[in-house]
């Protein structure tokens, strides 16, 4: 069976998976930060990570949406998808595409390297840090906690 959903339902389903699989991890794992929300904020910070990296490896897929989006003057929250939409790899392609098409044309541009430049950085420097900074807290290697927390947030 092909089941498909609007854009905001995979969106939001992605949401809920999102909440439900950080605090599964916060449990299981005994991860108990000051408060939830440093806790949540890092968690989302990695998701971004990794749909900033997505973003980047499909790029050339990203453009070609945009401009699809644009010519045939729709948006990904109404249009209808498998819902496979819900994996990061899926939901940051579409969710780049409506960027790029109605926000900022800089990310369905094939002319320069800024907006995968900024992605990248991002990805790196905020997704790649919180993941460690949660690694190093669980771990109770309080400096290089630290030391990420500041790279991460920083940045």
């Amino acid at each position: 069976m092909d089941l498909k959903v609007e854009g905001y339902v995979g969106a939001a389903l992605e949401i809920y998976l999102f909440v439900l699989i950080s605090s599964k991890i916060k449990k299981m794992y005994q991860i108990n930060f000051d408060n939830n929300i440093s806790y949540y904020w890092l968690c989302f910070t990695v998701l971004t990570g990794m749909w900033e990296m997505f973003y980047i490896l499909n790029y050339n897929n990203v453009i070609k949406m945009s401009k699809d989006l644009l010519r045939n003057k729709q948006h990904v929250w109404t249009n209808r998808y498998n819902l496979g939409i819900i994996l990061p790899w899926n939901l940051s392609y579409i969710f780049y595409s409506e960027y790029g098409a109605y926000a900022d044309r800089e990310y369905m541009t094939d002319k320069d390297k800024w907006s995968r430049i900024i992605e990248g950085t991002h990805s790196s420097l905020c997704g790649l840090f919180s993941l460690m900074t949660i690694y190093f807290f669980h771990n109770k290697l309080v400096n290089k906690y630290y030391i990420c927390l500041g790279i991460s947030m920083g940045s």
